[in-house]
């Protein structure tokens, strides 16, 4: 009987790999999760230290984790970018931010932070608008659900 446990307990273990996978979620990401004030995120600056990137998430009315990724490059500029690529994104993987890269987890294209909207070959990271007032970095909510086909 105990062989058959342990198949039992693997068959459940995969389908819950695949359901997950099905849904969108990619098994391992960390997220800082975020809520929304008056349909509008906000993050201030104080919380990326130039010549980095991170990883958001906000969770939607549908239940949908819509993920985007902050830059900040050294000048202090910052970009926005949906966490998935125009020609990656069905595979779920998204980016890995660090070293003042951001690396693709499915294709490995890598960018530097000033070249984050420029892509490579057909991995071009989509694009998310968003505004900097008073030290701090606003999405609109409706910009990140207008992107939930990525997830």
């Amino acid at each position: 009987m105990r062989p058959f446990v342990l198949k039992a307990t693997g068959v459940c273990g995969l389908v819950l790999a695949a359901g997950a996978l099905a849904a969108g979620w990619t098994l391992g990401r960390e997220c800082t999760q975020l809520e929304p004030s008056a349909g509008t995120i906000t993050i201030p600056l104080g919380q990326l230290a130039a010549d980095t990137a991170k990883i958001f998430c906000y969770r939607d009315r549908a239940g949908a984790n819509l993920r985007f990724v902050l830059a900040r490059e050294a000048n202090g500029t910052v970009h926005t970018v949906f966490d998935a690529c125009h020609q990656c994104y069905k595979f779920h993987q998204g980016f890995e931010a660090s070293r003042g890269y951001v690396t693709c987890r499915y294709c490995g294209n890598e960018y530097k932070l000033n070249e984050i909207t420029v892509g490579k070959a057909s991995c071009v990271p989509v694009k998310l608008r968003s505004q900097l007032k008073d030290g701090a970095v606003s999405v609109d909510v409706t910009d990140l659900e207008a992107g939930r086909w990525l997830f």
